[in-house]
C-alpha cells in the first residue's frame, strides 16, 4: 500500500510519515524540499522550485520501484502543486502528469491544529486554514482513499484509515 501524508506546514506530516512507516516496517520517502532548501538556501526561485520538483518524483519513483509492498511518504505531488500556485501562481505539466504515474491507494491529510513550531523554512504561518483547506479538495477530488488526520492521536487515526484501507483491498 502506497501512503501519502501531505497537509500545511506544521501540520505533524513529517512525525506521523516516520511514525506510521515504523507501525507498518516499511519503507519511508522524506520531504525532498526540506534537505534541498537546507543545503542550498531558504531564499528560492522557480528554477530552484523545478529541481525540487524533480528531486521528489525521483525519491518517490525509487521507492515505489524499490519496494512492492508498503511505502509511506512524507510530502506528494499535492504539496508541490499547491505550492507552486501559492508561490508562483503556475501550475506544472510536469507535476500534473507524475501525479498519474505514481498512483497511491490513501492520502492521510494533516489538520494544521498543532502549536506553531518556528523553523526557517516554513513561510505560511497566515494561510494554515487555506492550505488545509486546498489539501482537502484536492484529496476529495483526486478519486483516492483518503482521511483527514487531527489533534493529538494522529498516529492512531492514521492507523484506523490504514486498516479500512486494508478491509476494502481484502
Amino acid at each position: 500500500m502506497k501512503i501519502v501524508v501531505t497537509g500545511p506546514e506544521n501540520s505533524g506530516k513529517s512525525a506521523l510519515s516516520v511514525a506510521l512507516s515504523e507501525v507498518l516496517e516499511c519503507s519511508y520517502t522524506p520531504e525532498f524540499a526540506r534537505f534541498d532548501l537546507q543545503e542550498n538556501t531558504p531564499d528560492y526561485t522557480l528554477e530552484d522550485f523545478n529541481r525540487i520538483v524533480d528531486g521528489q518524483i525521483e525519491w518517490m519513483r525509487e521507492a515505489t520501484q524499490s519496494t512492492g509492498a508498503n511505502c509511506v511518504f512524507d510530502t506528494d505531488l499535492f504539496v508541490l502543486e499547491i505550492w507552486e500556485e501559492v508561490r508562483f501562481s503556475s501550475c506544472s505539466l510536469l507535476v500534473h502528469q507524475t501525479k498519474q504515474e505514481l498512483e497511491v491507494d490513501l492520502i492521510l491529510v494533516c489538520s494544521p491544529d498543532l502549536p506553531w513550531e518556528e523553523d526557517p523554512l516554513r513561510e505560511s504561518k497566515e494561510e494554515l486554514e487555506l492550505l488545509f483547506e486546498m489539501y482537502l479538495q484536492r484529496a476529495k477530488s483526486s478519486g483516492v482513499a483518503f482521511g483527514v488526520i487531527e489533534g493529538p492521536q494522529r498516529l492512531e487515526q492514521a492507523w484506523k484509515f490504514v486498516q479500512q484501507k486494508r478491509g476494502s483491498l481484502a
